[in-house]
């Protein structure tokens, strides 16, 4: 559910208004933390289906998640077992090799374009 932040202000009653407007005014600190809390709860938030095979991971105890990517986007995928994961690994391997040979064969003929990221 997508809500613009304008509806979520409008949504807002008088008194929590006010609450936040004296928070902004004071470096937000209120505003922060709900933010840095519900990232958290994100972040921890469990992926419903195993990355290498698509099955249903929810009830599973014994998933594995993975966080990767560059700092500035970071992506994340569970699996059910060790299996998918290392599927899942040797694929990214793989992908990562064809983006190096590609890099090369642009080098040697004088091309010095970025390669476009690959997908999972």
């Amino acid at each position: 559910m997508n809500i613009p932040l304008k509806d979520v202000i409008t949504s807002i009653d008088d008194e929590e208004l006010y609450k936040l407007q004296s928070d902004l005014e004071n470096n937000a600190p209120v505003l922060k933390s709900l933010v840095r809390d519900r990232l958290k709860e994100i972040e921890n938030k469990k992926r419903s289906f195993c990355a290498g095979c698509g099955e249903n991971i929810l009830d599973n105890e014994r998933a594995y998640t993975l966080v990767f990517g560059a700092d500035s986007c970071k992506k994340k995928a569970s699996f059910c077992a060790h299996d998918c994961l290392e599927f899942f690994l040797a694929r990214l391997k793989e992908i990562e090799s064809e983006k190096l040979k590609i890099e090369e064969e642009k080098t040697k003929n004088g091309i010095s374009q970025p390669t476009p990221k690959g997908n999972l």
